[in-house]
């Protein structure tokens, strides 16, 4: 069993994604407008899945970095880490300066819904969506 931990959040108003489940919630990223907060609707971050980490909106000019497997997504060189993405079997995404970060997924053997490894050498999905994994525990 992975279990996937939730994004992080700079701001006041910034609302990281949630982890745990089977995939990981969006990361909400809050605006300051003359002293309103209210969310940048072009600042997502997308859950991490069964298959991918998560993703964060490009369209924007935030520095960022997508999830990735098992390992959680850091942006290099960075002087202000913004909202982190949240680790599991796939990590969340990151954003830089005042973002949300997305929450990661998680896997438990045997539970439907779940992508098993191919084997213990390779970090690929099973070629046929097994969700039982190769140790067969």
């Amino acid at each position: 069993m992975v279990a996937a931990g939730g994004g992080g959040a700079e701001w006041a108003g910034s609302i990281g994604g949630n982890g745990g489940g089977l995939e990981g919630e969006p990361g909400h990223s809050a605006c300051d407008s003359e002293g309103e907060v209210h969310y940048c609707s072009g600042v997502i971050t997308n859950g991490a899945t069964q298959k991918n980490g998560g993703s964060s909106s490009t369209d924007n000019g935030w520095r960022h970095a997508n999830g990735k497997f098992e390992v959680a997504p850091l942006i290099e060189g960075s002087t202000d880490m913004g909202g982190m993405g949240g680790n599991g079997y796939w990590s969340g995404a990151t954003l830089d300066i005042s973002g949300a970060g997305s929450g990661g997924s998680s896997f438990v053997s045997g539970y439907e819904g779940c992508i098993a490894l191919k084997s213990e050498d390779s970090d690929e999905m099973s070629d046929t969506n097994s969700f039982v994994h190769y140790s067969n525990i």
